[in-house]
């Protein structure tokens, strides 16, 4: 009875954190069994029929691409936050293509759909999150503070490589769209996006981009999983427990903060002079925003536990200017014993 008391009550506790919407009456922990590659040959088979016509095409174990001057492969694989799930006739035609194949390649895997939208917006929201340059009214700002004219000849380089990836987003047709599928939740809850001993770091991500006449220009599988149940999970973990835990326990101890000169090219005493910085570093940071999921850990085992992330922000003396979402880092946190899954 005190068991099933300490259940209810941290279940509702976690509520606001699941993001299927509810937690469910009753979790469990089990054990996956990840399905393995989809070959050469088979991707070749499976997917040539759907790809841009006339194009030369490249099948590995996989992945499936066309070549293209704009998109190679690779890219769409990672996720980033605040995806969008567009849905229209378009969007519609590239989601039953797209279904078709991963039930053609995965006939028993169940896929959750996590994103559809315009490829551009996707690069688009990626580009802002690292880049530091703006231009408005024909003035340069870095990191939201305006420059002279004298710095931006010093930081020509970094200019030109701003402008290099800019035109490249906008070389790109707002109509190519990007799909992201996910594996289905699992006892109600989703599935965490990264677990240690998976056979990939990007945990079953299926990505697929169509081109404006809904022809595939690249297709990257991440896979899928089998569920088997076992025992029953008791979560005693509380969220706000589990936001001390990840406060105590640095994911990246190694490469907590470190010094800004790299990535100014040379310039860095000059760039802390015209913006009135003492010091500018990159540091991990804690987003100390969890969500409840079931991870695997690395014994295969799927389990409740607590997400979280860190991102590598910029700090200019000690003041976070700018939130850059590079280097990414999800963490796991067992709600039922509070240890680390990875």
């Amino acid at each position: 009875m005190k068991r099933i008391i300490v259940l209810v009550l941290c279940l509702m506790t976690a509520v606001s954190a699941c993001m299927a919407g509810e937690a469910p009456a009753g979790v469990y922990t089990g054990k996956i069994k990840m399905y393995g590659k989809i070959p050469e040959k088979t991707m070749e088979t499976v997917f040539s029929g759907y790809m841009v016509p006339d194009s030369e095409k490249v099948f590995t174990d996989n992945r499936a691409w066309s070549m293209n001057p704009v998109i190679s492969s690779g890219e769409g694989w990672l996720m980033i936050p605040d995806p969008e799930i567009a849905d229209n006739e378009r969007t519609r035609a590239c989601r039953e293509i797209a279904e078709k194949l991963l039930e053609t390649v995965y006939p028993d895997g169940e896929m959750e759909l996590i994103a559809v939208m315009p490829y551009r917006d996707f690069i688009e929201r990626d580009f802002e999150r690292w880049d530091f340059w703006d231009r408005e009214d024909g003035q340069w700002y870095y990191l939201g503070k305006a420059v002279s004219p004298g710095l931006e000849k010093v930081l020509e380089a970094m200019q030109s490589s701003r402008e290099e990836r800019r035109k490249k987003i906008d070389e790109f047709n707002p109509d190519v769209t990007i799909l992201q599928y996910h594996p289905a939740p699992v006892c109600g809850l989703p599935v965490g996006l990264y677990s240690s001993g998976t056979e990939d770091p990007s945990f079953c991500l299926n990505t697929f981009i169509f081109d404006t006449d809904n022809y595939l220009i690249s297709a990257d599988l991440g896979g899928g999983f089998t569920f088997e149940q076992g025992k029953e999970a008791v979560i005693t973990v509380t969220e706000e427990e589990a936001k001390t835990i990840a406060a105590q326990t640095p994911v990246q101890p190694s490469m907590s903060s470190y010094d800004w000169r790299e990535y100014a090219y040379g310039p860095y005493d000059e760039l802390l002079k015209e913006l009135g910085y003492a010091v500018i570093r990159h540091e991990y940071v804690n987003k100390q925003s969890l969500r409840l999921v079931m991870a695997v850990d690395g014994k295969g085992n799927i389990r409740p536990a607590w997400e979280g992330c860190e991102v590598m922000n910029v700090l200019a003396d000690g003041e976070t200017v700018k939130e850059c979402y590079d280097a990414l880092t999800y963490f796991y946190i067992s709600a039922e014993d509070g240890s680390l899954l990875n």
